[in-house]
């Protein structure tokens, strides 16, 4: 079965990795994936696109130009056609609003689309638009997943095509983190990964670091990441002289190796689909703490209760304290729980499992 996933990659984030991931699982079960990687007339190779070459991912790099291109669109699906791909499977506003415009005529093979979450905007912002159109876009879909019930849908109008499907991650049996060699660090390193933007909230972690401090001198902050803060994360780094308590390296291809150098995880967003980076870091069974926003919750809340905190300084040093001060013995068991918990809910092969019933039983119904 040949499935083209359609994306127009912005970097390689949790979208990127989720469908990276997809990719080599379905290839695991037989299935030829395809990643259509869409960009500008133009536009050097995307990071995606590098790694799916890398990865041994098919790959298609379709070059089209800003805004409702729709002529652009039906050649691609013509090319798609002649290669005899059998599902068509969007990730993200762009292909769910040209797909939806293009209309069933246009297209006859089965549509799915994934939710991967959206971004905070401003009531008469473009992103706000393309997200009112992309809701009215899905409801023409075959089949709507979203990566957690969180992630706002009209549920109503789809409700017999909407399906949850966490996102997964690979096992990586040596990432399991062990944290009886980390109690005589002279650091107590805390850290966090994302891109440098609004909604991932770093400011909040650095802006709280010196009543960290006080409490707790030997803290040191660690963020990898890219994005268009960087120059005013620095520059509050900088005011608050902390540059020797608070780094910045950059993007990390590395993560596993990140989750076994610090000593807690800290997820400080206002929004997030489902975060990848969650889910690696439990996957290590290192100790997180994440805020309490809807998607967060859906993960942590109903098992691990004490690990999620108010964006507020109160709450987040009150359960930060609480970790800090833990024996070391509590510490492993909660390490192992997390760990365990990672491998019953959100391992790569039950993601993938879950989106190839989807599949199938729309091939069947064709």
């Amino acid at each position: 079965m040949k499935i083209a996933h359609l994306i127009d990659s912005g970097g390689l984030y949790g979208a990127e990795q989720v469908l990276l991931t997809l990719c080599k699982e379905q290839q695991q079960q037989g299935l030829h994936p395809i990643i259509v990687s869409c960009g500008l007339p133009g536009e050097n190779e995307k990071p995606l696109e590098n790694e799916a070459r890398f990865q041994g991912i098919d790959l298609l790099v379709w070059r089209m130009r800003a805004g409702i291109n729709l002529k652009s669109t039906r050649e691609l699906l013509q090319v798609l056609k002649y290669q005899n791909v059998e599902i068509l499977h969007s990730h993200g506003y762009k292909f769910n609003i040209l797909l939806f415009l293009l209309g069933k005529k246009n297209l006859n093979i089965p549509k799915v689309t994934t939710l991967h979450g959206y971004t905070k905007s401003t009531l008469f912002s473009k992103g706000r638009i393309y997200r009112l159109l992309n809701q009215v876009a899905i409801l023409k879909f075959d089949r709507v997943i979203s990566v957690s019930p969180t992630i706002e849908v009209p549920r109503v109008f789809i409700k017999n095509k909407y399906s949850v499907i966490p996102n997964g991650i690979i096992e990586c049996e040596d990432s399991k983190k062990d944290y009886s060699k980390r109690v005589c660090s002279k650091d107590y390193v805390i850290g966090s990964v994302g891109r440098l933007s609004k909604e991932k909230n770093f400011i909040f972690l650095i802006n709280l670091m010196p009543q960290l401090l006080d409490r707790f001198p030997n803290t040191k902050l660690i963020i990898h990441g890219e994005g268009d803060l960087r120059r005013d994360l620095e520059k509050r780094i900088s005011e608050l002289n902390l540059a020797n308590k608070i780094l910045m390296p950059g993007y990390s291809n590395n993560i596993v190796k990140f989750m076994q150098e610090i000593d807690i995880y800290i997820n400080c967003s206002t929004t997030e689909g489902l975060p990848i980076t969650l889910l690696e870091a439990m996957r290590a069974g290192c100790i997180v703490l994440a805020s309490d926003i809807p998607a967060n919750s859906y993960v942590l809340k109903e098992n691990f209760p004490n690990l999620i905190y108010d964006l507020t300084p109160r709450s987040f040093l009150g359960a930060f304290n609480k970790l800090k001060t833990d024996d070391l013995a509590s510490l492993e068991v909660l390490s192992r729980e997390l760990h365990r918990f990672y491998k019953e809910k959100y391992t790569a092969p039950r993601m993938a499992l879950a989106y190839r019933k989807i599949y199938e039983d729309l091939r069947r119904n064709v």
